[in-house]
């Protein structure tokens, strides 16, 4: 009797201390992850792209071949989307690639840190909501 009195204050403020310093914790949880699996993670996503890539090259070369033997001309479909992809990558394509890479690091750098701001914030806006619902109605908000 007397264990479970004393582990039950020792539960109820682990859990508090956890709840207010969740935005810390979550930190380190992403800096350890990126730190060790960060090579893995983008190598998988290398592989998906590339494999996604060729599966998309294989159809539209089907398509476009198919529609060749039929039609004895290329496809509307096809030029259209070709000019709108020349004038939405053509910049990208022309830079060197040094002014490329520093580009493509800065748009993953800027996702990651926006993206892990928003979970923080949505985390500590979840939280503040839970105190503020849990104090005057009653109702608790699992986090």
């Amino acid at each position: 009797m007397q264990t479970i009195s004393f582990i039950q204050p020792l539960e109820s403020s682990l859990d508090e201390i956890l709840a207010s310093n969740s935005f810390v914790l979550f930190s380190a949880y992403v800096a350890v992850i990126v730190l060790l699996l960060g090579k893995e993670i983008i190598q998988i996503h290398i592989i998906a792209f590339s494999r996604l890539d060729v599966m998309l090259r294989k159809a539209l070369d089907n398509y476009s071949i198919r529609y060749w033997k039929k039609n004895k001309k290329d496809s509307e479909f096809l030029s259209k989307f070709a000019s709108i992809q020349a004038k939405i990558f053509g910049p990208f394509a022309k830079m060197n690639p040094r002014k490329r890479n520093a580009l493509v690091l800065g748009l993953i750098l800027t996702y990651l840190i926006i993206d892990y701001m928003r979970f923080g914030l949505l985390q500590i806006l979840a939280l503040h909501l839970s105190k503020l619902l849990g104090e005057s109605v009653g109702i608790h908000i699992a986090s």
